[in-house]
Formats: C-alpha cells, sequence, structure tokens
C-alpha cells in the first residue's frame, strides 16, 4: 500500500518537497523585492515588471498588485491548510477503519482457537477467509511512510513465522526432576491453557483441571506437532465432601462457562465419585486421581496466585514423558474396562509414537 496524498493524487514526500521549494523561492523573491526600501519600493518593481508585458495600466497600479499578491498568499495559506486539515481528517477515519476492522479480525480468530480447544475441528475454509480478512486489512491500515510500511510488514511477518520451541535435550525428558519445569514451559507458551487455568482460579482457588490437557500438551511437543490437538472438554476436579451433590457440580459449569462460554467444562467432585464407581470412599484428590484408568492421564493442575503451577500426580510424569500408556495399579484389575476406553479414544491414530499396553 503507498501513502498518497488525497488531494493531489501524488506521493506525500513529493508534494511536500515541492511546497518546500516553492515557499523558499517566493520568501527569496519578496526578501529581494524588499531588501532597499520596506514598503511599496517593492510593489513599484513589480509594476514595472508587469508593464514589460504590456498589462492595463489599472491592473499595474499599487493597489491591485497589493490585492494580488496578498490574494496569492492568502491562497497559498488556505492550500496548505486544508491539505494538512483533509488530509489528517482522512487518515484519521481510515485509522479508525482499520482499528474496528482489527478488532473484528482479533475477536474471529480467538473465537476459533476457542473452537478448536473445545473440540471443534478448524477447516481448510475457515483458514483461508481469515488470511483474506487479514489481506484486506492489510491494504486499508494507512502508514506515515512507504519505509514505515515495509518495516511494519517485515515485523509483523516475522511474528507469523514465530514458533515456540522448547530447549529440551533427551537427556531433561528422561530426567524425572526435570518433568515438572517443562511441563510448566509448555503450559506457559498455550495462552489457551492459561486462560482456563485462570477462569478456574476466579471461581475457586481449589478448582484443579484434569490431567487430559497436560497429556496432550506434552505428546503434541514431543512428536513434534506445529497446532495442539483438539480436546473433548476440559475436565475440573476438586475435593469436598460437604458438597458432595451433582447440583454443586453443575453450578461450578455454569459460573465457569459464564466466564469463559467457549469451553465445554466438565467438573467433578471426587468426593463423591467412589459412589458412582461403586467403590470404598476416597481419602482426598490425590487418593481419587490415582484411582483413575491411565497413570500418564492420573495427574491434576491449577495456578497459584503467585502465578506458579501446583500438580498432583500420584505416578510423577514418567509414562507421560515416556509416551506410554498404561492403567494405573487401580485399573490393573479392570483390564476389560481399561481396554474399552483405549480403543474408543482411539489416541494411537493422532499420536502413532505412543507405547499402549494392553492394545
Amino acid at each position: 500500500m503507498k501513502s498518497e496524498n488525497n488531494i493531489t493524487g501524488v506521493p506525500l514526500w513529493i508534494f511536500v518537497a515541492i511546497v518546500i521549494l516553492l515557499t523558499a523561492i517566493i520568501g527569496g523573491v519578496i526578501l529581494w523585492l524588499l531588501s532597499e526600501n520596506v514598503g511599496f519600493a517593492g510593489v513599484a518593481r513589480m509594476t514595472l515588471w508587469l508593464n514589460w508585458f504590456n498589462f492595463p495600466s489599472d491592473l499595474t497600479s499599487p493597489e491591485v498588485i497589493e490585492f494580488i499578491f496578498s490574494l496569492g498568499a492568502l491562497t497559498l495559506f488556505l492550500v496548505l491548510t486544508f491539505h494538512l486539515v483533509f488530509n489528517y481528517s482522512t487518515r484519521e477515519r481510515e485509522a479508525s477503519r482499520a482499528i474496528v476492522q482489527l478488532s473484528t479480525f482479533k475477536n474471529n480468530v480467538e473465537d476459533m482457537l476457542a473452537y478448536a480447544n473445545s473440540g471443534g475441528r478448524i477447516d481448510l475454509d475457515k483458514i483461508n477467509a481469515i488470511s483474506k480478512q487479514f489481506e484486506m486489512i492489510q491494504g486499508t491500515i494507512p502508514s506515515n511512510s512507504d519505509k514505515e510500511h515495509a518495516r511494519a510488514l517485515k515485523s509483523l511477518s516475522s511474528k507469523f513465522d514465530y514458533e515456540a520451541k522448547l530447549e529440551t535435550t533427551l537427556s531433561d525428558i528422561t530426567d524425572s526432576d526435570r518433568h515438572e519445569t517443562i511441563i510448566k514451559t509448555i503450559v506457559q507458551q498455550s495462552p489457551s491453557i492459561i486462560r482456563i487455568l485462570q477462569t478456574c482460579q476466579k471461581v475457586d482457588s481449589n478448582l484443579y483441571v484434569g490431567g487430559g490437557l497436560i497429556r496432550n500438551c506434552v505428546w503434541d511437543y514431543l512428536h513434534g506437532f506445529a497446532l495442539p490437538s483438539s480436546i473433548d472438554d476440559v475436565d475440573v476436579v476438586y475435593f469436598d465432601q460437604k458438597l458432595a451433590k451433582k447440583e454443586n457440580d453443575l453450578a461450578y459449569e455454569k459460573r465457569l462457562s459464564c466466564i469463559d462460554p467457549n469451553v465445554d467444562w466438565s467438573v467433578k467432585n471426587q468426593a463423591r465419585m467412589h459412589i458412582h464407581n461403586n467403590e470404598s470412599a476416597y481419602l482426598d484428590l490425590e487418593d481419587a486421581i490415582s484411582k483413575w484408568p491411565e497413570q500418564a492421564t492420573a495427574m491434576a493442575f491449577r495456578l497459584l496466585p503467585s502465578g506458579d503451577l501446583d500438580f498432583i500426580a500420584p505416578f510423577g510424569f514418567d509414562d507421560l514423558f515416556r509416551l506410554v500408556v498404561r492403567p494405573t495399579p487401580h485399573f490393573a484389575a479392570r483390564m476389560n474396562d481399561y481396554q474399552s476406553r483405549i480403543d474408543a479414544k482411539k489416541w494411537k491414530d493422532k499420536w502413532p509414537h505412543l507405547l499402549i499396553f494392553g492394545s
């Protein structure tokens, strides 16, 4: 996009150069005319010059010349003033229109990402539509100069080409002491996960996000996926024996949805899940998580007020980082249930490097 003057139709820098040049010439002529005598000496000389071209005498009188000179100066002043005023107004309108279009573009992108994070699949048509919208906005944003516009485009391209990467080695991945740090880094590089954690923290600081979210992120990273895998819903867990009723879970889901309606929230008070599973009462949240199906999923995390992450992982993260899927000790006695879940999930189709026990 070229930055152009709206009155003359020429580039702005050429128009400014011409105005400066004309101003310098006119100013020099005026100073030369008035160099000997101030007042009508300059008018007398101009009258003499006009007589050289045989102008009628009534057009060469001092009064007429003064009027023409004043009118010319006023015209030049008005042209410059109107140029600045109208050009500024036009560019201001362009900037305002661009801001509105950028806001719409931002909302569309956020909606698309939220849709993907909630389990929806983004087809190529939606991506192309977003791309076309960006190209249209790119052509309407006003710039102060061609050089500035080129610099902005280069900066924008570098942002689109940027891909966050973790500085990890094979020893880091196999080092149990490094696992929690790597997970924190992965989470911090995912705005959608941070937003989910912040939403839970706003509703109740005792709410934890289930391990499926972490599991998918780590598996995506270890498989080298550029885009995060979609999830069906976000599992949120807590442990409260005094409020062990389903209505309380539904109330939490409603509050979470009020803050972020684009996420499919699933809240379960683990203090009541033993009834659903026909088992003995769980002691606490960690005890309940230890009875989840797979060790790679048996974990939960929350965002602390300090901004740090708090994990509950009864079996650690070794299976998660080794891409191993196997039942927890509790589910080892329920292999039929475990196998049915594995068959339904079809994880191997999405993450082919997984080593799944029992498949």
